[in-house]
């Protein structure tokens, strides 16, 4: 009896630890615009409005979709550029690229750029770090006050 109980809790705890991208109560108030500008920005697909398509009604849905796509695609615009692709490549994301092809040459461009400069200096830190954990620990342990 206890397992069917546990295998509950952990279901309903594993639903609720999910991110929320809309609430049904927020169907009728949301800006649109801006949460679809927002959606893009954070490099999330435009399949996230499938969301709003479960928990909205089909009507709310349907009025809502050609606003939120509108504020994806400003959001589109400012998040496909080289200086994003540079940004995301450094900080070391994956590039999931959501951007359309008339603006995924210039990201990838910035992300290639800045993961390899972003590589190089994570291997050159890894070589360092063997080359002091190879060195005698003489070399590496504080000489003795003393003058000799």
């Amino acid at each position: 009896m206890r397992y069917p109980i546990i295998l509950l809790t952990l279901f309903l705890s594993a639903c609720s630890s999910t991110e929320t991208f809309i609430t049904a109560e927020q169907c009728g108030t949301q800006n649109w615009k801006k949460l679809g500008y927002s959606s893009a920005m954070k490099g999330e697909s435009i399949r996230i409005f499938d969301q709003v398509k479960k928990i909205c009604n089909s009507q709310q849905a349907a009025l809502a979709q050609p606003i939120f796509v509108d504020g994806y695609s400003d959001g589109l615009i400012e998040y496909c550029t080289f200086d994003n692709g540079f940004k995301i490549g450094e900080s070391g994301l994956t590039s999931d690229s959501i951007c359309p092809l008339e603006l995924r040459k210039e990201f990838l461009a910035g992300y290639r750029q800045a993961k390899l400069i972003r590589d190089q200096t994570l291997a050159e830190m890894e070589r360092e770090k063997r080359m002091r954990e190879s060195m005698p620990n003489s070399a590496n342990t504080p000489r003795s006050g003393n003058g000799n």
